[in-house]
């Protein structure tokens, strides 16, 4: 009897389209992006990041059919959980690109830790005044560049972006200012508070550990090295060697070598994935934002 009941209820999950796995802060299933929009969007979600802690995700998929966009978006970030733990501050940008409407083709689902900047009001007018009119144009890029903008300017109205030249969205007080567009000046050094202190006060933690590791390794090394010079060029080190006294200082320094070389390429790997500003979070979601078509 309780198979019999299970039953439908496994159709209907095998049904339901699959969240695409994480692999940065923007991920394009429907390939609405050229490469070179997708890096540029993909450099600012990074900056972004890493000037205040917080994150922005973009998924764009062809469909979230049988589901709305909105059953779809818990999916996602229940799985991704852009943001940080404890601190909520995650946002995710949702495309739908082949959804009809009744099912709906965009959603920014807010955090709790930003939904009281980040109200539904101002989600809705994001969506509708800012990223439709680019959407229907067919600007994919422009409309995501404008509606991350917007967003970083309620959740941070004095953070300065790091491009020049970009036009301003429109003021979400005002929707119907959306034809009054500004270029901005060359950007001004920003005094840090709050999460972007935060911010920077990880960053320099992270300096001082990377500081004390490397002194750590010059020390080790220069030890190594000599033990290994007492052991070849020193009459009695030579007289170790020749008993089977001291070949451990050597065998030390071959391996000390080998790991230096393979710790290297390992760092290397390691600041290479930093750089995209790509890292699952730990954020929570309760329902906050808005959904819309264009």
């Amino acid at each position: 009897m309780s198979l019999a009941w299970a039953a439908p209820a496994l159709a209907v999950l095998a049904s339901l389209a699959p969240v695409p796995p994480f692999a940065s802060n923007l991920v394009d299933e429907a390939g609405m992006l050229d490469a070179a929009d997708a890096d540029t969007l993909r450099g600012t979600l990074a900056s972004y990041q890493a000037a205040t802690g917080g994150q922005i995700a973009v998924l764009i998929v062809k469909s979230t059919a049988p589901e709305t966009i909105d059953q779809f978006s818990i999916r996602v970030v229940e799985d991704w959980k852009p943001g940080r733990k404890g601190v909520d501050d995650g946002v995710l940008i949702l495309i739908a690109r082949d959804n009809p409407n009744d099912l709906r083709r965009m959603r920014i689902e807010a955090g709790r830790g930003v939904q009281g900047e980040l109200t539904d009001a101002q989600s809705n007018r994001v969506l509708r005044d800012v990223m439709a009119p680019y959407f229907r144009e067919q600007r994919y890029f422009k409309g995501l560049e404008a509606g991350v903008d917007a967003i970083v300017r309620v959740l941070h109205p004095n953070l300065l972006r790091t491009r020049t030249g970009n036009p301003a969205p429109p003021q979400l007080a005002d929707p119907g200012a959306a034809e009054n567009v500004a270029t901005e000046p060359a950007p001004l050094p920003v005094a840090r508070t709050g999460a972007a202190a935060d911010a920077v006060d990880d960053d320099d933690h992270e300096n001082r550990n990377g500081w004390l590791v490397v002194l750590t390794v010059v020390a080790v090394f220069f030890f190594l090295v000599g033990l290994a010079f007492s052991a070849l060029f020193t009459k009695g080190g030579r007289a170790r060697i020749s008993n089977g006294k001291y070949p451990e200082s050597i065998l030390l320094l071959v391996l000390y070598v080998l790991l230096l070389g393979s710790g290297g390429k390992s760092s290397r790997s390691g600041s290479g994935s930093r750089s995209g500003g790509s890292k699952r979070g730990g954020g929570t979601f309760d329902g906050g934002g808005s959904s819309g078509n264009w």
